[in-house]
């Protein structure tokens, strides 16, 4: 637009206008600015068509309905809380082929978490998400810890456990595979045993129910209510709160609350007692626990783990079996997978005989070996040397020639991991000490081994004179992961660390640090 031209000279000038000429100035600043804000406009409709035309030739519109459906499963829970049962139908709220993938993807909805917080209503709820998983195996979660429950302190109070919607998932809801139960107490266990009706004669039903045909099973007792609630279990296995498991179940974990918060001391939790039914104890292939206890008879109840084929131990930071005494030594024919956690020793190995041993882990916490005589012992009674695939130690000081001695004809093994494990006068590892500090005359060839992993290590780890050796141990090619203790301060870098072995043999990957102190294996 120009200006009329009794005005145009002062474009180029620093004259100042007269009041006619200001007038004339805001009149066509007025126009100006009209058209702008007019072909703004039109430039936004432009932008949006543009927009909407390209989303059109999108990559996202062309991804399967499937690979949608896997990315919504990989993203969510297996268990879900309210919150992730939201989110789960947001989702299908976007647009009708989100809507088809979230249908699709059985495993979105195979998993509910609820508690006594929710209506008796949340039952239909759950039986309909159920129905959107297909035949995959159901998972049920319930959790009473959010309240204190008051049933054991005056009698006529409701139980938390007592959920409408709960008992009727377990008697007349769909099929289900695991469920969780956390409570806490004895008193909310048995609340809860009355209320399916656990003491009535299975023979008198018409059909099984849920509950009667339970594959996995975990109950837990609350830790932060502990002190609160004694410990209320009968010696009679005929009376015991376990009685009315069903025997069916072929996966177990119970997790105890603490000792010093339940027990006065350590002489009325040696009287306490857990009495499972050896009938389930027999079927059980996978077997979890964690508890501090003493005398517990822990040890005494896997003597009936006939089938057992993974055994996890949580000792809760403890030595609890410090008081056990001796035991005869426990056969268990089927076990391929052995777990020890949270504990400054292994004492547990002293008691054990494993001959199908194929996995063993070790997570300790502040562990001190002056000797390795119990891993060692534990391996050769069981003669599980020529079959195991993989051992695990985390958080250990050991002597470099023990832990060679533990590494000894182990001709199977292909992934060794070491987290947080100190080699005393860094001695190698490999490579038995030199000159006259040869003590134990063992250098370990782990012909098999495909992975070795070094995770937490000191900023100043030498790797000359420690695993240097390594390519002259394995027959394949190995990798090697490093991880250091602080990602700022390590002696070697990646490359660095490869140039010390031949790429043919060892390959050398270095990761962030990380803690990985109980992982999902």
């Amino acid at each position: 637009m120009r200006l009329r031209s009794d005005v145009s000279h002062l474009l180029d000038t620093n004259e100042v206008p007269t009041k006619i000429e200001v007038a004339t100035v805001q009149n066509a600043l007025d126009s100006l600015t009209g058209r702008i804000s007019t072909l703004r406009s039109q430039l936004e409709r432009l932008e949006e068509q543009h927009r909407r035309h390209r989303a059109i030739l999108s990559p996202v519109r062309r991804i399967p309905l499937e690979v949608l459906a896997e990315i919504f499963s990989l993203v969510s829970e297996p268990i879900q809380f309210e919150y992730d049962r939201e989110t789960t139908i947001d989702l299908g709220l976007v647009c009708k082929s989100w809507r088809a993938a979230t249908l699709l993807a059985h495993r979105l909805w195979k998993g509910v978490f609820f508690t006594p917080d929710d209506p008796p209503s949340v039952y239909d709820h759950i039986v309909s998400r159920f129905k959107k998983s297909g035949n995959l195996p159901k998972s049920l979660e319930y959790d009473v810890t959010f309240n204190y429950c008051e049933c054991s302190d005056d009698v006529g109070k409701a139980c938390m456990s007592r959920h409408l919607a709960l008992a009727k998932l377990l008697t007349h809801g769909p099929p289900l595979d695991h469920f969780t139960l956390v409570v806490n107490s004895t008193q909310c266990f048995r609340e809860w045993e009355d209320t399916i009706g656990l003491s009535s004669n299975r023979s008198l039903r018409s059909r099984p129910r849920p509950w009667d045909t339970l594959r996995s099973f975990n109950l837990i007792f609350n830790a932060n209510y502990a002190g609160e609630y004694e410990w209320d279990n009968s010696s009679d296995p005929a009376e015991s709160i376990f009685f009315g498991l069903p025997p069916a179940i072929t996966s177990l974990e119970l997790c105890l609350p603490p000792m010093w918060e339940t027990f006065a001391g350590g002489e009325e939790c040696n009287r306490a007692a857990l009495n499972v039914p050896p009938q389930v104890l027999e079927h059980l292939t996978t077997f979890t626990i964690r508890s501090d206890w003493y005398g517990t008879k822990v040890l005494p109840m896997l003597k009936h783990c006939t089938n057992l084929e993974t055994l996890t131990f949580d000792f809760k930071f403890k030595s609890p079996l410090l008081s056990e005494g001796s035991h005869p030594l426990i056969l268990l024919p089927r076990l391929r997978t052995l777990r020890i956690r949270h504990t400054p020793d292994i004492d547990l190995l002293r008691d054990l005989q494993a001959p199908a041993l194929l996995h063993l882990d070790l997570v300790l916490c502040d562990g001190e070996l002056e000797s390795a005589d119990t891993l060692i012992k534990f391996l050769d009674v069981s003669n599980a040397r020529p079959a195991l695939q993989s051992l695990r130690i985390y958080d250990l000081r050991i002597p470099s020639d023990e832990l060679r001695l533990c590494l000894s004809n182990l001709p199977s093994l292909k992934r060794l991991t070491l987290e947080k494990v100190i080699l005393e006068n860094d001695g190698p590892l490999f490579t038995d000490a030199y000159g006259e500090d040869n003590v134990t005359g063992v250098s370990p060839d782990l012909p098999a081994l495909e992975q070795l992993e070094l995770f937490g290590l000191p900023y100043d780890f030498s790797f000359r004179g420690s695993v240097d050796d390594l390519g002259y141990r394995v027959k394949g090619r190995c990798t090697l992961t490093v991880s250091y203790e602080d990602k700022m301060r390590h002696k070697y870098s990646e490359s660095a660390l490869s140039l010390l072995y031949c790429p043919q043999k060892v390959s050398v990957r270095m990761i962030p640090p990380f803690d990985s102190e109980d992982p999902a294996l």
